[in-house]
């Protein structure tokens, strides 16, 4: 065994647990997820959710998850596949009473990895589509719209939009797909 050396912590160890979990419904900072099933593993230094499935906003969500107690910071990885979550719905409960309007079906894959505590660190990628969407009522389309004289700016529509984002550094670069 490796001795800890001066200001190191001792890894915490868990107990070896196999949970099955299904909660019907949670509701995080307003947004709604419901029908979640996951399988949680924990043993020595790790916890592992794998795999993790809920259905939000009409569309479901499939993933697994590890964090690893090993070390001075917690580390994790993730990775999730999002599909056909209604925009529309989704925003509106993350932020009621706002004036913008989104409509189309969400898309989208991420994995990422990082650290817990201060400092934080993470890095990531994620990839994702709207289809058949709506965008209107966004102050700065209708900013736009009036100073290029294209009325049609201030309400968008679009079969497919396209991203794909990567953070590293503490660096969010977005590129369109």
């Amino acid at each position: 065994a490796a001795a800890i050396g001066k200001g190191q912590k001792k890894a915490m160890v868990l107990p070896s647990l196999t949970i099955h979990a299904t909660l019907h419904l949670l509701t995080v900072r307003k947004i709604r997820i419901e029908a979640i099933d996951t399988r949680i593993i924990t043993h020595g230094t790790l916890v592992v959710m794998d795999p993790f499935t809920a259905k939000i906003y009409g569309g479901t969500v499939h993933g697994k998850f590890r964090m690893d107690l090993s070390q001075g910071l917690p580390s994790f990885k993730k990775e999730m596949s999002i599909k056909n979550v209604a925009v529309g719905s989704f925003l509106s409960d993350l932020r009621p009473g706002g004036k913008e309007r989104f409509t189309g079906r969400f898309f989208g894959n991420i994995r990422g990895e990082g650290t817990l505590g201060l400092p934080s660190t993470y890095k990531g990628k994620a990839t994702f589509r709207i289809e058949h969407g709506e965008v209107q009522h966004v102050a700065i389309l209708r900013m736009a719209a009036a100073l290029m004289k294209l009325p049609s700016l201030a309400h968008l529509r679009f079969n497919e939009l396209r991203s794909v984002i990567d953070v590293k550094d503490r660096r969010v670069h977005v590129v369109t797909a």
